[in-house]
């Protein structure tokens, strides 16, 4: 889904001449489909569970795919707007059957871990490699055909997913049960709709594709780091130290990454000034990624990951946007309250940027610390002591709330049925 993101940003400046669009309304090719994609995630995880996740896939791959061609077709701005929405409604219900999907057919651990870990690359790999392939379709063929290209990759998943994807026949006597609470999703699928576009809409402030061209190319580095660490590192380290610690890892590596990118000058060298600190953040990357995702996902039985994968996405999408939305504000108040040079104040705002996320990463950095301490020592104590005691502890308590339905009844509808246990097993 990255990678369709970043095709459309290059193609903006040619989508606007086509169409007459403003720069206004070109910022709403992209909103419109991030306010549908973040806001109907954790409201289509549920039915994903209940119905069937190769059957969603499938439904999910057949809204994009049609989302895809009448954005390809569209001849007035309001259209494309339409299609854009559309697609990420089919984005949001491929997702958490996605992840579903990866934990049904990667049973084993070691090749769950890898599969895991080449699902996450993809994101890295889909937003730089988005940007080069969406400018040689745009200069060698036309703006319509970054969205029709997706048309017969769709029809082509469609017919190999009936083959190669596990059927949804066969469901455990919970997942016979489970039930759909319809007014609790459109209730809080509405919510979060509202949530979505507000920090949406504070995040894409500013339109500047040509810079985002050239910053696409910028973290070719970053994917390429990601792509490589996410299939040698990631899982061997989550083998040989669990989630908790290379979580931890990974903030480290972030904020170092973000502390060094923050002492870049103003004609700063690519190679030295730029390359180290982005190499860093993409070892980090990948390690925060999976260590934040994989627990939530394997700490729930089989019939509830698709709304927890719904919730966990939901999540991730609403705080980057958040992240980027507060960075850009601080980063715009600095530049226009310095008095000297353009280009040095907008240095000055970019160096702050920088520097307020390492501290956000150091943070992560030190409450995973705090979480792999408290992790040794419930395990100590589990040794030592009984179940009972286990229970007692406040963030495995927090967990099993989550993964059992404390976070949100009108979702998840599951009764409480020893998933404490469970989460102990995969969090520690």
């Amino acid at each position: 889904m990255s990678l369709d993101v970043s095709i459309v940003n290059v193609a903006l400046p040619a989508i606007g001449a086509a169409l007459g669009m403003t720069v206004v309304g070109l910022a709403w090719v992209g909103t419109a489909y991030q306010v549908t994609f973040g806001g109907f995630q954790l409201g289509a995880g549920r039915p994903t569970d209940v119905l069937g996740r190769r059957r969603l896939f499938q439904a999910g791959l057949v809204v994009f795919t049609a989302g895809s061609l009448l954005a390809g077709m569209a001849a007035r701005p309001w259209l494309l707007l339409a299609a854009r929405a559309l697609q990420g409604v089919g984005a949001a219900i491929l997702v958490p059957a996605e992840l579903s999907l990866l934990t049904a057919m990667f049973t084993e651990p070691a090749a769950y871990r890898r599969a895991f870990g080449w699902w996450s690359a993809m994101g890295a790999v889909g937003a730089a490699g988005g940007v080069v392939l969406g400018g040689l379709i745009v200069e060698l063929l036309s703006w319509p055909w970054i969205f029709l290209i997706n048309v017969p990759i769709g029809i082509a998943g469609l017919m190999a997913g009936g083959r190669l994807l596990p059927g949804d026949d066969a469901r455990s006597p919970a997942a016979a049960r489970s039930r759909l609470d319809l007014p609790g999703i459109v209730t809080g699928t509405g919510a979060l709709l509202l949530l979505v576009y507000v920090v949406t809409v504070a995040a894409e402030r500013r339109l500047d594709a040509f810079a985002g061209l050239l910053g696409g190319l910028a973290v070719l580095p970053i994917a390429i780091g990601n792509l490589l660490v996410s299939h040698f590192a990631v899982p061997r380290a989550l083998a040989r130290l669990g989630p908790r610690t290379v979580l931890t890892l990974g903030m480290g590596f972030m904020a170092l990454g973000l502390a060094l990118l923050s002492r870049m000058p103003v004609d700063a060298d690519f190679v030295t000034d730029y390359l180290p600190g982005a190499l860093l953040f993409a070892v980090g990357l990948p390690a925060v990624f999976v260590g934040s995702t994989l627990p939530a996902v394997k700490a729930v039985a089989e019939h509830e990951t698709c709304v927890v994968s719904g919730l966990v996405n939901t999540a991730q999408r609403i705080g980057a946007g958040l992240g980027v939305a507060v960075l850009a504000a601080l980063a715009e108040q600095h530049t226009n309250a310095s008095s000297g040079p353009e280009a040095v104040s907008l240095h000055e705002g970019y160096r702050l940027t920088f520097l307020a996320a390492a501290a956000i990463a150091l943070a992560g950095l030190m409450v995973g610390l705090w979480l792999v301490r408290r992790g040794r020592n419930a395990v100590g104590a589990g040794r030592r002591g009984s179940g009972e005691d286990r229970a007692r502890d406040p963030f495995l308590r927090l967990r099993a709330r989550l993964v059992t339905g404390g976070w949100s009844e009108a979702f998840l509808h599951v009764r409480p049925n020893g998933k404490e246990a469970m989460a102990n097993r995969v969090l520690l």
